[in-house]
């Protein structure tokens, strides 16, 4: 999470290598996409799901991905 909020692509890809999985959900129900989305950050967007992240599960609030305003 920390890294996809920081934009450190090369972070996230060492973790997703290690074995992170690439939906893990923080307290609020949110993914490292939800992150990036809120963040606008749409070359981590591209990286979480070439590497499987799902779009469409919501956090606490009902929020997705997509009506967060993730746009390429």
């Amino acid at each position: 999470m920390y890294a996809a909020n920081e934009g450190n692509l090369d972070g996230i890809q060492e973790l997703l290598d290690s074995g992170v999985d690439v939906n893990f959900r923080d307290i609020d129900d949110r993914t490292a996409l939800h992150i990036a989305s809120c963040q606008g950050l749409t070359d981590v967007a591209s990286l979480l799901l070439d590497k499987g992240a799902a779009v469409d599960p919501k956090d606490r609030w009902g929020s997705t991905v997509i009506k967060m305003g993730l746009r390429f």
